[in-house]
């Protein structure tokens, strides 16, 4: 099913940009061509995660239903696996996925704090369990070397839980810690990092890291190592601040939490183009907008997205195709959008 979305003239701009850079930027650094919408017919739930392989597989979690389905790249069911449980290859609570380069799929269960390990056609291969605990996984990641690379706050103090990327490795079946690096968002009380999180995670087609901060609002450039190679910022701030978002009160019980009607900006996910360009997703005050910085690290400009669409879930590595979950017809699907980008190389 195709769908074309037309961006009203009046979005399309570099949201927040000031005033005197706005003759300096393209209007519409994405134009967004065309839309096709998948899985309507494999009853979706809750769609809460998933990733591209490099065949153009798309997979996702339905974190409903607690299992995986893998869907062709043009919107064919192949297989589902998984089911609630705690037996192997069932879950708790499926939270984040990701391809490894072997083609395998991992996937972080919330509910056992441990990854399973399927092939990429649904059998389960193996389970590990992190050996911390996590009050946020943002994401995940696996390198060429096979390292676990996870964005999040730590639930365990130590040297951690003072950082917002955290690398692991496999000895035999078990996890085991590597290093911590890049900054936490700032927050006014620590204890908001249980809910804000820290940042979304991707690899890159060259297998470096981008995180993505989410306050302030930056986009570092890591090796695998660690070791940082840049930062990219617009030349906007975002409005809010993570505590606003909670009401906490201590006593001598202990800490209450509640969550006020304010509503944050923060970025979200993110994924690399094939020209090196990067697309960021970020939800304001009742919009989303997809924010894009070019190849040479400068701001190229926003484009205001239906607020129906979710995160991004990948970009293939051929071709300007962004693929993310949504909603239509009130179902959850899987949109294949297809985009230009007239961005300064």
């Amino acid at each position: 099913m195709k769908i074309r979305y037309v961006i009203p003239a009046f979005l399309s701009f570099a949201v927040g940009e000031p005033r005197s850079l706005s003759s300096q930027q393209p209007r519409t650094p994405i134009t967004i061509d065309s839309v096709r919408t998948h899985g309507t017919q494999a009853d979706l739930g809750a769609l809460i995660s998933g990733a591209l392989a490099s065949d153009g597989t798309i997979y996702v979690l339905d974190y409903e239903q607690a299992r995986v389905v893998s869907l062709t790249n043009d919107g064919r069911l192949q297989w589902q696996a998984g089911r609630k449980g705690a037996q192997p290859g069932e879950f708790q609570l499926p939270y984040r996925i990701t391809v490894r380069p072997d083609g395998a799929l991992a996937v972080f269960d919330r509910g056992t704090n441990a990854i399973s390990t399927f092939s990429s056609e649904g059998q389960f291969l193996g389970r590990a369990t992190l050996p911390t605990r996590f009050f946020q996984l943002d994401n995940l990641v696996i390198t060429d070397h096979g390292e676990v690379v996870t964005s999040g706050t730590i639930a365990t103090e130590g040297v951690q839980d003072k950082h917002g990327i955290h690398v692991y490795k496999y000895v035999g079946s078990v996890l085991e810690p590597v290093r911590s690096f890049a900054p936490l968002p700032v927050v006014r009380d620590p204890i908001v990092y249980r809910f804000w999180g820290a940042g979304s995670l991707a690899i890159s087609r060259d297998g470096s890291l981008l995180y993505v901060r989410r306050l302030p609002y930056e986009i570092y450039h890591y090796d695998p190592s660690g070791r940082q190679h840049g930062v990219l910022r617009p030349p906007f701030q975002l409005k809010g601040f993570p505590d606003d978002q909670f009401r906490i009160t201590r006593d001598d019980i202990g800490v209450t939490f509640s969550i006020t009607d304010t509503v944050i900006e923060r970025p979200g996910s993110l994924c690399e183009l094939p020209d090196r360009s990067i697309v960021v997703n970020r939800t304001a005050r009742g919009t989303k907008y997809w924010d894009l910085f070019s190849k040479k690290g400068g701001y190229a400009g926003s484009i205001a997205i239906p607020i129906t669409w979710g995160p991004i879930l990948g970009c293939d590595r051929t071709s300007n195709i962004i693929w993310l979950t949504g909603v239509h017809g009130e179902k959850s699907v899987v949109l294949q959008v297809f985009v230009s980008t007239g961005v300064d190389q």
